[in-house]
Parts: C-alpha cells; sequence; structure tokens
C-alpha cells in the first residue's frame, strides 16, 4: 500500500491515526526491517525503530 507522494522505497504497514504512515523500508528489493513514520504533509521520514519488537517495546513502555 503506497499514498500519493509516498516513495516507492516505503511499504506501509499501518497508519497513526492522523494520516501519517508506519513503513518499511525497501532495500535492493529487500524488506530492511526498519520501521519508519512517513508524514503525509510534508514527505518528511523519521526511523522510529530498527526492528517491530523495538517498535512495541518502545510503545509499551512509552506511556509510564
Amino acid at each position: 500500500m503506497r499514498d500519493e507522494g509516498m516513495a516507492d522505497d516505503l511499504l506501509c504497514i499501518g497508519e497513526d491515526g492522523t494520516g501519517d504512515k508506519l513503513c518499511f523500508r525497501i532495500v535492493d528489493t529487500a524488506i530492511d526491517g526498519k520501521i519508519s513514520l512517513w508524514y503525509h504533509e510534508t514527505g518528511e521520514i523519521e526511523e522510529l525503530a530498527t526492528n517491530l519488537k523495538e517498535l512495541f517495546v518502545s510503545l509499551l513502555y512509552s506511556n509510564e
């Protein structure tokens, strides 16, 4: 799944509820495993975690 304006090297795996997309990056035709957030208004990309487990752990403990 890809939104208009989203780079070809991003694979959307979810949304954060504001229109911004959680994505994997594709490097040399393979998914690199890092989780990035693509901002739909600016097109900027922010790396959130080095893998899915790290993302879940950071979200789990972000409310403490």
